[in-house]
């Protein structure tokens, strides 16, 4: 998890930089994109154009069939993504409903999308592909996301492997799976659907937020970073005279913890770390977002993983 949480807090970074007045609603929105951010790849031009082209074969596909119903969610010329679902869907209760995300070739995104709707025969199936104009501009790490009640996900794993089998040039970058999320197979990752629209935080008090994986671990992120900062600044005389020259104000001290993380992460690296990764554990608690390293670590000390050797143990 510390190489993922590396390439968060460089990733939130970057970002923080494109902005030059930062407000106090922006920390959530800048930790959001430095999450979604982290897998997603600039689209050559030729990519863009190949997507482009079997976007709209995809979509003549979809209403040619009538076999399922597509909703825009963004812009109507540039959607961030099509919803794509059966017309018989029946939703299921937020308690039962995952999430599977497939990483995939900017060129791919909607081919990759119109085969594995091609291959269903479940009347219940509902996945959304990254629209093609969005993620030029804003490249994501999850292209494709499909939803399905819990007790289906061997189904959609089955899916994910025949559309490999058959199509493996379609997953180029597919084992690139997004950060911090247990692996439903080596071409996805895995996810439940947040019960509340609300994060807690810390203190155990609730925010409200999008009812949203990504958006809730970003706040995670964004919480344990802040916190394990607020530590090391107590500590280090050099940065709490910066980080606290305004005493405990909260705005200023986010608005330092941002700016402070290439000295942080030079200087007190692997406290950070470590802190964060055990605040992490609390937050996946309070939330109910299940992190990949965390785990993996409960399934090895309860007997049911095997212990790779030549994976380092601590």
């Amino acid at each position: 998890m510390e190489g993922e949480l590396c390439r968060f807090l460089e990733s939130y970074y970057g970002i923080s930089q494109r902005h030059s007045n930062i407000r106090p609603s922006d920390f959530s929105r800048l930790a959001y994109s430095g999450l979604i951010r982290m897998n997603g790849r600039p689209a050559t031009p030729q990519e863009i154009e190949h997507n482009q082209i079997a976007e709209e074969n995809v979509l003549s596909y979809i209403m040619e069939e009538n076999k399922y119903n597509i909703t825009l969610q963004g812009q109507t010329d540039a959607p961030s993504f099509y919803h794509i679902a059966g017309v018989r869907r029946q939703h299921p209760d937020n308690r039962d409903l995952r999430r599977v995300y497939i990483n995939c070739n900017n060129g791919n995104i909607a081919t990759l999308a119109g085969h594995l709707l091609a291959y269903n025969t479940n009347p219940n199936f509902y996945l959304k592909f990254c629209g093609n104009r969005t993620n030029a501009r804003n490249p994501r790490g999850e292209k494709i996301v499909i939803y399905c009640h819990e007790r289906e996900l061997e189904y959609v794993n089955q899916l994910i492997r025949f559309t490999y089998q058959r199509h493996p040039d379609l997953f180029r970058e597919a084992e690139n799976t997004l950060p911090f999320l247990p692996k439903l197979n080596e071409l996805s990752s895995r996810a439940a659907q947040p019960i509340r629209g609300e994060f807690i935080d810390l203190n155990g008090q609730p925010i409200p937020c999008a009812r949203s994986t990504n958006t809730v671990l970003s706040l995670m992120l964004k919480e344990s970073y802040r916190a394990a900062f607020l530590e090391i600044a107590r500590a280090d005389h050099n940065l709490g005279n910066a980080v606290f020259a305004k005493g405990n104000d909260a705005f200023y001290t986010e608005l330092m913890s941002l700016r402070q993380i290439p000295y942080v992460m030079a200087h007190h690296r692997r406290y950070l770390l470590e802190s964060m990764t055990s605040k992490l554990e609390v937050l996946s608690k309070a939330n109910g977002v299940e992190l990949s390293e965390l785990h993996n670590t409960r399934q090895i000390q309860t007997g049911r993983a095997r212990i790779d050797p030549d994976l380092p143990t601590r």
